[in-house]
């Protein structure tokens, strides 16, 4: 009788083993899919919106594409034809762990720049939680050069939604199967004022990207 029961438990033991198994090649797959399709919307961003246009594009680095671990992404600079004003972008869409993890706060400070005024959540379209938020965050370079100041911008979406900037982002978006991760950067010209946020170009550059991206991310490739 006692054999019998350690053959029901290892038989039970094993059934529950290949449902994980089962469960963990299902979940893979679909992730996989929805990376698949995330990468080639990401290669859809137009190269102009609205006034502004794609004046440079420039992939990242090997290492930090190995860091990222990222699916695909867009790494560009556009120029407002009006103003001559210029913004930074990243689009990035991969795994969640690398995504959340790899904060500019990380990358800044690896490059000789300091955190002036702490990342802080900021609304930029909507209310409420149909918002779209994302963190400003100001960095000041150690060396004594021009534009010396970077003013960034960034957050995360899932598959679908909104964007977002929550207070703990592993502990919100880590089991996610994927994300979108969007970064600005926007030089901040010496003996101006910080808060600049009503001229500020990065800020400008939000307001018409991000309707651009509703349609780009929701697209069919």
């Amino acid at each position: 009788m006692k054999r019998t029961w350690i053959a029901i438990a290892a038989l039970a033991g094993v059934s529950l083993v290949g449902d994980f198994i089962c469960r963990s090649q299902a979940n893979s797959s679909g992730r996989d899919k929805l990376l698949d399709v995330a990468g080639e919307r990401v290669h859809l961003l137009p190269a102009r919106i609205g006034n502004w246009r794609v004046s440079e594009s420039k992939p990242l680095d090997d290492e930090v594409l190995r860091m990222l671990r990222c699916r695909a992404h867009e790494s560009r600079t556009y120029v407002d034809d009006q103003t001559g004003e210029s913004v930074s972008l990243v689009l990035l869409t991969g795994t969640a762990g690398p995504l959340l993890a790899h904060t500019p706060e990380v990358c800044y400070s690896s490059v000789d720049f300091d955190t002036e005024e702490p990342a802080h959540p900021e609304i930029i379209r909507g209310a409420g939680d149909s918002a779209d938020q994302f963190y400003q965050v100001m960095f000041r370079t150690r060396k004594k050069i021009a534009g010396d100041r970077q003013r960034v911008y960034y957050g995360w979406r899932k598959p679908q939604g909104t964007w977002q900037a929550p207070r703990n982002p592993r502990l919100t978006l880590g089991g996610q199967p994927m994300l979108y991760k969007l970064q600005l950067a926007v030089e901040v010209a010496a003996g101006l004022p910080k808060d600049q946020s009503a001229a500020d170009p990065a800020r400008r550059f939000l307001d018409d990207l991000l309707p651009v991206l509703d349609k780009t991310l929701s697209a069919k490739p």
